[in-house]
């Protein structure tokens, strides 16, 4: 063992320095208090990190059912048309929209497009949760990147709604989005986590 007084090597039952007489015990408990100091941090940093893999693992899950009731919208909506086109007698369904402003003209087309785009962002964010979970660094980039994403799909969604609970939910997507961003971009909170 090696006296943090002098420096000069010491048998590792000694309990002081054989060279300047410098208590040896001090700095075994030392060593031993910045191992536990290190391993609570990883501890810390373990649970935090879980708990922000499960909030990513119910953002896909979100974007999932935002995949699914998309898509079965789009299906509905070209399914009115097209029986709305057959029961008028011939009149489309881009005539029957215009003529009487039912649905607007390329609804179905931003369905399709907002339900692949949430699919991509379910994949997106179940993949940084298993990333997170296996301490990928990577991982820890895509979070903070769906988190951006996801203030910004709130934000849009809250330009288009105006509704109550829309703002609410913004309001708690946006805090949730800060936190773990404030986390997630300093290095000193998860030093050591990452391989």
């Amino acid at each position: 063992m090696k006296c943090p007084k002098c420096g000069r090597e010491n048998p590792e039952e000694a309990k002081f320095c054989g060279y300047c007489g410098h208590s040896l015990e001090d700095s075994q408990q030392g060593e031993r208090v910045v191992e536990v100091k290190i391993a609570l941090k990883l501890f810390n940093s373990e649970v935090l990190f879980s708990a922000i893999s499960l909030y990513m693992i119910l953002t896909g899950i979100s974007y999932l059912v935002a995949f699914a009731v998309m898509m079965s919208a789009s299906a509905g909506l070209d399914f009115y048309q097209s029986t709305t086109k057959w029961l008028m007698g011939g009149l489309g369904a881009r005539e029957l929209a215009e003529e009487r402003a039912i649905v607007p003209p390329g609804v179905s087309v931003f369905l399709v497009i907002g339900g692949n785009v949430s699919l991509w962002l379910f994949i997106a964010a179940i993949t940084s949760a298993i990333g997170l979970l296996k301490h990928r660094l990577w991982a820890r980039d895509l979070a903070m990147l769906l988190q951006i994403i996801d203030v910004l799909v709130g934000f849009v969604a809250l330009l288009i709604y105006h509704t109550w609970g829309v703002t609410i939910t913004f309001l708690f997507t946006l805090g949730y989005a800060i936190l773990i961003l404030l986390y997630l971009s300093r290095p000193h909170l998860w030093e050591g986590y990452f391989q």
